[in-house]
């Protein structure tokens, strides 16, 4: 399963997942600021942030930067029927 957290995409959460959002995790460990997660690819996206907390953005300011990370994928939530 694909899930993802950009409104424009057919995998956006909401749509698979009633409740709040479904969690994610990387071999075993619970992974936060998830931007897409694709159990099948055993592969997640997440946001960067600095040591202060504020969101990374490119040179041009107008997108944010994110991170590919790899290994053993579940996402756990409550599915819609």
């Amino acid at each position: 399963m694909k899930v993802s957290a950009d409104r424009g995409n057919p995998d956006f959460w909401p749509l698979h997942f009633s409740g709040p959002s479904p969690t994610v995790f990387l071999d075993g460990r619970e992974v936060s600021n998830v931007r897409y997660a694709d159990d099948e690819a055993g592969m997640i996206e997440v946001f960067q942030f600095t040591k202060s907390n504020a969101a990374m953005v490119c040179a041009c300011g107008e997108f944010a930067l994110s991170r590919l990370l790899f290994g053993e994928v579940a996402i756990l939530g409550r599915r819609r029927a």
